[in-house]
């Protein structure tokens, strides 16, 4: 398959499936080529991080895979996730979800509810040809038409509760989702993160904000000063500036102003 091969002729879809990241690793074991995409009408075992379950019946959003064989080293494939962030908020603004931001390391939110979220899996790193898969949720559908878990009603928004809904909503955002995708992972494998950095600071849903996480490092507290050119967010607490490389975010709430 040539490099050259635009993503979007790669889009595989399926009806009913239990994961969009199962079917892509199974397609890449069998030799799919890098920048296929698995979609699937809905998910009856779709997982976000830390094995939490994604909400994704039929009719209900956008949920898809697509899998990558990046050539860039090991210690950079943690970026991605950061990469596939810029890329759906890139296209969610494109469809008019201007208000819409980034939360480190994974969601997309409109003020306090999620309108999309992030996974990336990394397999075969102790190979010549690792590979990973990037899957991404995006809520389309409006709350008062679906019978939503009792655990995400608070924080629920779906795209046509925002932007003008059309028919093809779910295709449009498709279509727009995976030319983000392509373009923004072709910039960082080309010139890594730096480039990325001004749309994420611009659209930074934490930064300025006091925020509770759970790193690495432990349990942490401080107010966030946005990511570095690594992609760690940096905190700042009363002993100095923390770097998380990953962790679990919880935002509480503002400086107050003077």
């Amino acid at each position: 398959m040539s490099e050259s091969t635009s993503w979007l002729s790669l889009i595989k879809h399926y009806d009913q499936v239990a994961s969009t990241m199962d079917v892509a690793k199974t397609l890449a074991e069998e030799g799919a080529p890098h920048g296929t995409t698995v979609v699937a009408t809905s998910q009856n075992s779709g997982r976000g991080r830390l094995g939490r379950t994604w909400f994704s019946p039929a009719g209900a959003g956008l949920w898809a895979t697509t899998l990558l064989r990046p050539q860039n080293s090991l210690s950079e494939l943690s970026q991605l996730g950061l990469v596939t962030g810029v890329a759906t908020l890139s296209c969610l603004h494109s469809l008019g979800a201007n208000q819409a931001q980034l939360k480190w390391p994974n969601d997309i939110m409109v003020k306090n509810r999620k309108l999309a979220g992030i996974l990336l899996e990394a397999h075969q790193l102790d190979s010549s040809s690792p590979l990973v898969l990037l899957g991404v949720g995006i809520n389309l559908a409006k709350a008062d038409t679906l019978e939503l878990p009792p655990e995400i009603t608070d924080r629920y928004l779906g795209l046509a509760e925002i932007v003008q809904a059309e028919e093809n909503l779910h295709q449009e955002a498709l279509h727009t989702l995976i030319r983000c995708l392509e373009t923004r992972y072709n910039q960082w494998a080309n010139l890594g993160l730096e480039p990325l950095l001004p749309f994420w600071e611009e659209n930074d849903w934490l930064r300025g904000h006091v925020i509770r996480a759970t790193a690495e490092e432990g349990e942490i507290e401080g107010v966030v000063q946005g990511i570095n050119e690594l992609g760690e967010l940096q905190v700042q607490t009363p002993e100095g500036t923390s770097s998380i490389r990953s962790g679990e975010v919880q935002r509480i709430r503002p400086i107050p102003t003077p």
